[in-house]
């Protein structure tokens, strides 16, 4: 070990596969590592040799955090964490411009009761850089560049967005939002640099489609995601009806375009859509995608055990008409003839109440949205409210078994 002040050393170790550098507070046995990179050795060096005091750990709440810090410069100048230093040698930004942005370390990590902090270069970012790994949060997008999957660490659960550069940025960026689970278990973020009466937490839901349908930037967050949110609690349409968020395919984790419509909210409660999605069970389907004009483009059908059934494809021009649709069909008493092989959609769900359907694998609900969206219309039957679910055409080869 080489040691470079009276408490801290220096030396190199093999960590994850790679070479790296350690500098540890000798007394407490804290270190941090950081690349094998030469100048950024004889940056610290220089730090703790010429400008500031030794490094030590930073309490907080008598407790070490794990992070080493320097203490104040012989000249006055504030402390600064271990972290924020290697950041400014990274980046070749001075110390004095980060002050106002905050460095952050992905991993502080206890190795046999020893909590060290990784400050790699690839482990630190700052809370106006976009960062897809945080110490709360993963962000990914497919590898089709079509949807972003927000994995939240507290609550070991990811939701799925559609991918536009616009929604990316806003979430990806920390200094933006704060994402947390509520007690209902439905995502939401805080917006940060909102604080008082106007402090703003929208459902990911209604933060998702504000950026697809209602001209949401990350510029305009802070200023219009409030105005967003009130209108939706407080202002009527022209029929004075409130709207609210609605979820198509009742998967509250799944806030992609085409799963997400503003719906009238006495349309959207239990004497409405209700959970009549969730309630389609196998062998019956039944899958929602909502279109860029707002029609609700639905698959309906059953499928046998030899794989063939009958498929029904209809599109419903707004949301009366949904709910109207999955009325009829959960109102089913009898299965009608050409559903006689299997009970009614109702009689199935009240033998099996258990995982909605509808909330199937994210990657096969975005394919079967992908289809209907490519459809063309003359593929679908409008439903209209008189319709007493007697629908006989587009229908595939029957199960003969």
């Amino acid at each position: 070990m080489e040691m470079i002040s009276s408490v801290n050393g220096v030396y190199k170790r093999e960590y994850d596969g790679e070479t790296v550098y350690c500098v540890e507070h000798i007394p407490t046995g804290y270190y941090s590592i950081f690349d094998y990179d030469e100048g950024a050795k004889r940056y610290i060096q220089d730090m703790i040799k010429k400008q500031r005091k030794s490094l030590t750990p930073r309490s907080h709440k008598s407790e070490h955090s794990g992070s080493l810090t320097f203490g104040k410069s012989r000249n006055g100048s504030p402390s600064c964490a271990l972290a924020v230093a290697l950041y400014s040698y990274y980046h070749g930004i001075p110390i004095e411009d980060l002050r106002e942005e905050k460095v952050q370390i992905r991993h502080v990590v206890s190795l046999e009761g020893v909590q060290y902090e990784d400050c790699r270069k690839k482990n630190l970012y700052s809370t106006k850089d976009v960062a897809l790994d945080t110490p709360s949060r993963r962000i990914q997008i497919t590898p089709d560049g079509k949807h972003i999957l927000l994995y939240i660490k507290a609550a070991d659960r990811t939701e799925y967005l559609t991918y536009t550069p616009e929604l990316f940025k806003i979430i990806a960026r920390p200094a933006n939002l704060t994402f947390f689970v509520n007690y209902g278990g439905r995502a939401q973020a805080t917006v940060n640099g909102i604080s008082g009466e106007r402090k703003c937490e929208p459902y990911l839901a209604m933060l998702a489609y504000a950026c697809y349908d209602m001209g949401l930037t990350e510029e305009n967050l802070c200023d219009l995601m409030p105005v967003i949110m009130d209108g939706f609690r407080n202002e009527t349409d022209c029929n004075g009806v409130k709207h609210e968020i609605d979820h198509a395919n009742n998967d509250v984790h799944n806030h992609c375009k085409w799963n997400l419509s503003s719906m009238p909210e006495n349309l959207n409660n239990k004497s409405g859509k209700s959970d009549y999605v969730a309630r389609i069970k196998p062998p019956y389907y039944l899958f929602i995608a909502v279109s860029d004009n707002g029609d609700y483009r639905v698959e309906f059908g059953y499928q046998g055990l030899s794989g063939f059934g009958q498929v029904f494809y209809i599109v419903c021009k707004d949301a009366e008409h949904l709910t109207d649709m999955l009325r009829k069909i959960m109102n089913i008493i009898k299965a009608p003839m050409f559903l006689k092989k299997h009970q009614s959609p109702q009689i199935v769900w009240g033998i099996d109440k258990k995982i909605p359907h509808a909330a199937m694998d994210f990657q096969r609900a975005a394919a079967t949205a992908e289809t209907l969206l490519s459809m063309n219309d003359f593929d679908f039957t409008e439903w209209t409210l008189d319709t007493n679910f007697v629908v006989r055409d587009r229908f595939q080869r029957e199960e003969t078994a």
